[in-house]
């Protein structure tokens, strides 16, 4: 199945969030560097850039690990899409009174977590992370993978085993 356009796009987004949070990690640690020999300056200068090369260089981890979640369809990257689209949600409401820009992180959240919940995209998620095994059909026009086949391959790959396999192929002879 093809990756669905929106979790192309959400994948993107997060890639050049981590990349943000990787360019101001590399600017606390800029911090650290320039911050020697200027007394208190200098101390509160490396705790700042320490600060951010930690908070940011954590950001900008999890940002790429959600990025490859989602461009590979893992489940979880699915899930992790969502509960920080509700949290974001929560903090959005709380905000809104102190903040009318918040309204539009509502609005983007609410459509995030509404395309999280699209029947394809489910499918995008369920599929890739589930092992598929699909009937193909061969040059001769008969079936390549028939249900011995799969049993077969099942076994050889440790997944199923010997009495398993056995009653399998015992069931497909009746």
């Amino acid at each position: 199945m093809f990756r669905p356009l929106g979790i192309t796009i959400l994948g993107i987004l997060h890639l050049i969030g981590g990349s943000v949070s990787l360019i101001m990690a590399v600017l606390g640690a800029a911090m650290l560097g320039v911050s020697g020999g200027m007394g208190y300056l200098g101390m509160f200068s490396a705790v700042l850039g320490g600060m951010f090369l930690i908070m940011f260089g954590i950001l900008a981890v999890i940002e790429f690990v959600i990025a490859g979640a989602l461009f590979s369809g893992k489940q979880w990257g699915r899930i992790i899409v969502i509960v920080l689209s509700i949290i974001s949600l929560i903090i959005g409401l709380a905000s809104i009174v102190g903040n009318p820009f918040s309204v539009l992180t509502l609005v983007l959240d609410a459509v995030v977590l509404w395309y999280m919940w699209r029947p394809h995209v489910i499918a995008y998620f369920n599929e890739t992370s589930q092992p598929s095994y699909q009937f193909t059909q061969s040059s001769a026009g008969q079936k390549k993978n028939s249900a011995l086949d799969i049993i077969k391959e099942r076994y050889a790959k440790g997944e199923i085993n010997k009495e398993d396999f056995d009653k399998m192929k015992e069931d497909l002879k009746d």
